[in-house]
């Protein structure tokens, strides 16, 4: 068993203090109706806006320009959390959107976590669109009350990629099926064995149910 110790960030910055670099995912959350979509920051014009790539799936049938949606994404040093406004919906050259720029973010740091060492089968989906090939099988090989590392023969996204689990854990009274959502902090490819899955990848739960955290609670525990 491992504790893992991370250190706490500020809770308040400006968006200007990350650099946050083109290319990072960005998780868009409109509230209603409840819908989620992976985008890409495409450049930022300081104190204005930011411009962002147009979903390709639900949310871009329910956005107009006023829309107010909940944005987040994660650095290497921790999550940031924003809310921002649709300013406007450009579909040439090619699809983009522009927020509002963000006057205050959010940033949000991991508590200590004892890991586990497990061998548990998941079902793993995911919003972001890599491939049509979803859902994905993997192996949970270690596990904690914040995140887990994951091999899979399949490539489950890069840094930065929300993903949706479902797996079983095995109490001494009961097994519980758990689904939660994670966001990938660490990818790498092992050397490849022959039959073996040979991606891992280091993921961050996000959102989870009361039931779903005392059944992680309760079977970390169960494992000392």
């Amino acid at each position: 068993m491992q504790t893992v110790v991370q250190q706490r960030y500020p809770e308040k910055l400006s968006f200007s203090d990350l650099r946050v670099p083109t290319g990072m995912p960005l998780t868009l959350d409109l509230a209603a109706p409840a819908r989620r979509e992976q985008v890409r920051l495409i450049g930022v014009e300081k104190d204005t806006a930011l411009i962002v790539s147009l979903p390709e799936k639900a949310l871009k049938d329910l956005l107009n320009e006023g829309s107010l949606l909940k944005a987040r994404f994660l650095l290497k040093t921790g999550f940031v959390n924003f809310g921002v406004r649709v300013l406007a919906l450009v579909s040439e050259p090619f699809p983009h959107m522009f927020l509002s720029y963000p006057s205050m973010i959010e940033m949000r740091k991991v508590r200590s976590a004892e890991r586990v060492t497990t061998r548990i089968m998941a079902n793993i989906d995911s919003h972001f669109n890599i491939d049509a090939t979803w859902p994905k099988d993997g192996i949970i090989e270690d596990l904690s009350k914040t995140g887990a590392k994951i091999r899979s023969r399949d490539r489950l996204g890069e840094f930065g990629h929300e993903l949706l689990l479902e797996f079983d854990l095995v109490l001494p009274d009961m097994t519980r099926n758990v689904r939660l959502s994670a966001i990938i902090r660490n990818a790498h490819v092992e050397s490849e064995v022959v039959g073996e899955p040979h991606f891992v990848f280091g993921v961050q739960f996000l959102e989870m149910s009361e039931d779903a955290r005392l059944t992680l609670n309760n079977f970390i525990y169960e494992q000392r």
